[in-house]
């Protein structure tokens, strides 16, 4: 038999009663991050995509396959990733293509699982000079910055008022990459460079982003 505690509670009863609040504190702690999770996606802004378009295909041995989608609007896309996404008013420069890219199904992108970006891609109507704009959930480390080159040079810059780098690399120095981000996003900007159209004109037409 059991011996009671001072307070007239057993012993066993006391670990069980700190086992259920040791299980509840988690729960509600695993609750708060996926509020948080679709907090920063801001699914109202931007719906997510249901259906066949919120899943990845399965590989043999379990893991998804990356996705990659084409779309004839923007907001379609903004579903894919689950997160609304800027674009340019700049005049002389239209919108060409978009797509998107998701490596696992969106219940987990929106816990911070994976990597989902779209791609807006711009073509210059004077001289048909291609901008590619992507933009994808931020959770702490940078995608885009995991694939710069460490001997890319780099440029401090700011875009709407956020700073930001420009990457520039060796084998091709008039090509110039920039990566910058928001409170929820991460922003790269690709553009081959010219005498007619340099960084400073870049940036120009960046600050044009809503």
């Amino acid at each position: 038999m059991q011996n009671a505690t001072r307070d007239g509670h057993t012993p066993g009863a006391v670990s069980g009663a700190r086992l259920v609040i040791v299980i509840l504190g988690a729960v509600a702690a695993l609750v708060g991050v996926v509020i948080v999770a679709f907090a920063l996606f801001e699914p109202e802004g931007a719906p997510c995509a249901s259906g066949e378009l919120a899943s990845n295909p399965r590989l043999v041995d379990g893991r998804y396959e990356p996705r990659t989608e084409s779309f004839e609007t923007v907001e379609e896309a903004e579903a894919f990733i689950c997160h609304d996404v800027p674009e340019l008013h700049a005049e002389g420069w239209t919108l060409d293509h978009i797509a998107g890219e998701r490596t696992v199904p969106i219940e987990l992108l929106v816990e911070g699982r994976g990597i989902g970006y779209v791609s807006l891609g711009y073509l210059e109507d004077a001289s048909g000079r291609p901008l590619t704009l992507d933009a994808a959930p931020l959770f702490g480390v940078s995608y885009f910055e995991s694939n710069i080159p460490s001997d890319a040079i780099r440029e401090p810059i700011a875009v709407t008022g956020r700073p930001g780098t420009a990457y520039r690399f060796g084998i091709n120095p008039f090509f110039v990459t920039v990566i910058w981000f928001d409170s929820t996003l991460e922003h790269r900007a690709s553009v081959q460079l010219t005498p007619d159209f340099e960084l400073e004109d870049l940036l120009e037409v960046l600050n044009t982003l809503e």
